[in-house]
């Protein structure tokens, strides 16, 4: 896909989910967040190997970019996630441009998904260096794959044209409490979001 670069908050740790270079990666966070919190040293393997296998099935489903966060607030942690994905463009039908497409997909996804309980908000934003981009914000049920466990979280997914592709922006948070602050730092780190040149998906 077209590549890309997006910055994050300097308290924000990423995760390489990148074939070549994701088990080297992990390892090093897992040694690095150890030696910074000593009484996580006999779960090393199980956070090497659970960090490894969130990082295989992000890259599969299309995630080429991951970060997340845990912000200490009043004696707990608010936890939250950034992930850039590769997308294939929607169908045009004859007549309509590839944006028109890509706001009928986000529609039908809105449609289907907007409830009473879960809201979803259909909008355009404007991406300094990326230009206007189709965005749904609001509440969803996310499914946590290892356990099968529903979260009901806050979501702003960001659709960024890129060449014959889309390179969706997702963020989320489980701590809804918090939606106005958390949906204004996320507008924040989508904007910095940046198209470059083509590279192999």
């Amino acid at each position: 896909m077209t590549e890309f670069a997006i910055t994050i908050p300097s308290d924000w740790s990423e995760l390489d989910v990148r074939p070549n270079t994701r088990d080297a990666s992990i390892t090093a966070l897992v040694a690095k967040r150890i030696d910074e919190n000593p009484e996580l040293r006999p779960l090393r393997a199980d956070l090497t190997r659970y960090l490894r296998t969130t990082a295989r099935q992000a890259w599969d489903a299309g995630a080429r970019y991951c970060a997340c966060f845990a912000i200490p607030a009043d004696g707990a942690l608010i936890p939250g996630s950034v992930t850039v994905s590769s997308l294939p463009r929607p169908p045009r039908t004859p007549g309509t441009d590839a944006e028109t497409a890509i706001i009928t997909q986000i529609q039908s996804i809105k449609d289907t998904e907007d409830s009473p309980d879960t809201p979803l908000t259909l909008s355009t934003a404007v991406l300094p260096k990326a230009g206007l981009a189709p965005r749904l914000t609001g509440i969803r049920d996310m499914l946590i794959d290892h356990d099968h466990t529903i979260v009901r979280s806050l979501i702003m997914q960001t659709f960024v044209p890129a060449g014959d592709q889309i390179a969706l922006i997702s963020c989320a948070s489980p701590a809804l409490d918090l939606a106005d602050p958390l949906t204004e730092l996320f507008d924040t780190v989508t904007a910095t979001l940046e198209l470059t040149e083509t590279a192999d998906a």
